[in-house]
């Protein structure tokens, strides 16, 4: 590595640049959980970036969104497919660049009612997750528009959802989650390995008053 290019220069540049550190966070993870934070930081700026500019993208289909995502997550060093052939179509599908075989898979929905974002979940846990160790970590990604009322609310009754559907599942507490975002899981219904989504609102509601 040449001198310009040392590691405690790039080291150094990463703080104070978010998507060098990204990048990194990519490039250096030793295990599956480091690439699974690693990306849940990524998405977080990534879904940050859709929602300041939600007037253009209300009217966006799921496709069109998720699309979008996964070509934010390629510019970071991760391997991104959209509807790839795992267990069926799956919307977002991604590998670490340091060990392709750590599979984390993403499930995206407009949210129309809850029964749809269950059946979401079961397409993400039954169908698309392997549920092996080192693929068994995924999330839900819900876009909410005008007619959704409060995010934060949607999420309280999603959960109140999963709960009445699965009183099994185990419901963690992270800080890495905001008030629009938690984490459950549930042994998957193949394998009995724990398999954890984090529920993830994309709040893309645009009603201006002037």
């Amino acid at each position: 590595m040449s001198e310009g290019l040392n590691a405690r220069k790039i080291e150094a540049l990463a703080l104070v640049n978010p998507c060098l550190r990204r990048m990194l966070d990519a490039l250096t993870a030793a295990t599956y959980e480091q690439f699974v934070d690693g990306l849940y930081r990524h998405l977080e700026d990534v879904i940050k970036f859709l929602e300041l500019n939600r007037e253009l993208r209300h009217k966006d289909d799921e496709d069109r969104l998720t699309v979008e995502i996964a070509g934010q997550l390629k510019q970071c060093a991760y391997q991104v497919t959209h509807n790839e052939k795992v267990g069926g179509h799956a919307d977002l599908v991604v590998r670490s660049a340091c060990n392709d075989s750590w599979l984390w898979v993403g499930e995206a929905k407009w949210h129309s009612s809850y029964d749809y974002l269950l059946q979401g979940y079961h397409q993400l846990t039954t169908r698309y997750l392997p549920g092996t160790t080192n693929r068994n970590k995924g999330g839900m990604l819900i876009y909410l528009n005008v007619r959704d009322g409060y995010a934060k609310e949607v999420i309280r009754q999603w959960r109140s959802k999963l709960i009445e559907e699965y009183p099994a599942t185990k419901f963690e507490e992270s800080e890495s989650c905001n008030d629009l975002e938690f984490l459950s899981t549930q042994d998957h219904q193949d394998t009995g390995v724990p398999c954890t989504v984090r529920h993830m609102a994309i709040c893309l509601k645009h009603a201006p008053l002037a």
